[in-house]
């Protein structure tokens, strides 16, 4: 399978974390992303995001920059809490062929998250102590072989402002 990692775009104040919009740059900042990256989103077959407004607005920027047409599905799994393991139960429950031994081509799949939560995920999954810090609107791609602990390997990360 193949899973991008994305941490939402810059964020605005608000009267709670919950409710952080995200401003005119941090949706610069996605669709920056999205454009470098075209060809290897487009194939996106699930995008996951945290309830937060701002992970759920970088979402909706990712899914009109893509004509992606599917639901995003929200979880509380990748609020900034949340953690690898709960997040490895929550691919594994979805209904998509992570090894591409199926009747069509290996499916992927985008989660839209936060700090700290997007960097301890992929060190985890790739069997690091600690990986490169995730900016807003950083994007990881790691090749999953399984979704456990060393179970993929990062091909990269495509930075807003590289």
């Amino acid at each position: 399978m193949r899973l991008y990692i994305l941490r939402h775009g810059e964020a605005g104040p608000a009267a709670t974390d919950r409710v952080r919009p995200l401003t005119s740059h941090g949706r610069e900042q996605v669709e920056r992303v999205v454009t470098a990256r075209h060809g290897d989103l487009g194939a996106v077959s699930v995008v996951i995001t945290s309830p937060l407004r701002r992970a759920r607005e970088t979402g909706a920027v990712v899914a009109r920059a893509l004509n992606y047409t599917g639901e995003l599905v929200i979880s509380d799994t990748l609020t900034p809490a949340g953690n690898p393991v709960a997040i490895s139960r929550l691919l594994n429950t979805i209904d998509v062929d992570i090894s591409g031994q199926g009747d069509g081509p290996e499916q992927s799949i985008l989660l839209v998250s936060h700090q700290p939560l997007v960097s301890q995920f992929v060190a985890w999954l790739t069997g690091q102590t600690q990986t490169a810090w995730m900016d807003t609107g950083c994007l990881a791609a790691l090749d999953v072989t399984a979704c456990v602990q060393n179970g993929a390997q990062l091909l990269y990360m495509e930075r807003p402002d590289q």
